[in-house]
């Protein structure tokens, strides 16, 4: 890529990549996307992505080294739409992000924003806040693997909050057949 890296801090550990061909510098841990597709047994997997590799062109990422194929990319501060769940009064964060009802979403769903995305042993974790909220800590998490519980699906909003893009449900191949 031609290219350096720099620390920048001696109070922060991580290390920020230089480029001097297009005059650019980010943080090599920053996550740029989510790869999910589907395994040999229907399931949703996913693969984080580093803005360290997404930049390399020869970059290929594990599971399409293994043959599994792309079957939705999420980048932080996408937007979810998944079910929405009726408020119990038991008030936790996940319930309470999964509970605002937004008026233009189609009926019985909602929208979430992903924050980010980790790796949490052999699954990702995903972040998310709802994307009509002031309150800072209102946001939940899920798992990959349990992303087919939510009915989630991407959905891209124009300036005026309407869907101008949908994506299939992200759901595990069982689930889709069973449907």
């Amino acid at each position: 890529v031609g290219g350096f890296y720099y620390q920048i801090s001696n109070s922060k550990k991580n290390k920020v990549f230089l480029n001097r061909a297009t005059s650019s510098a980010f943080d090599t841990g920053e996550n740029f996307s989510l790869d999910l597709y589907i395994d040999s047994d229907g399931k949703i997997k996913g693969e984080v992505i580093r803005k360290i590799n997404a930049i390399q062109k020869d970059y290929i990422p594990e599971y399409k080294r293994n043959g599994y194929d792309l079957f939705e990319r999420l980048y932080p501060k996408d937007v979810l739409e998944i079910d929405l769940v009726p408020r119990t009064g038991k008030g936790s964060k996940k319930e309470l992000s999964q509970s605002i009802f937004i008026p233009n979403a189609p009926t019985a769903r909602t929208y979430v924003l992903i924050e980010k995305f980790t790796e949490a042993g052999k699954t990702v974790q995903v972040w998310f806040k709802p994307i009509v909220t002031t309150c800072d800590n209102v946001g939940s998490s899920f798992t990959v693997s349990g992303i087919s519980k939510l009915n989630a699906r991407k959905v891209v909003l124009s300036s005026l909050g309407l869907p101008v893009y949908r994506s299939r449900l992200l759901k595990e191949q069982q689930d889709v057949e069973s449907d």
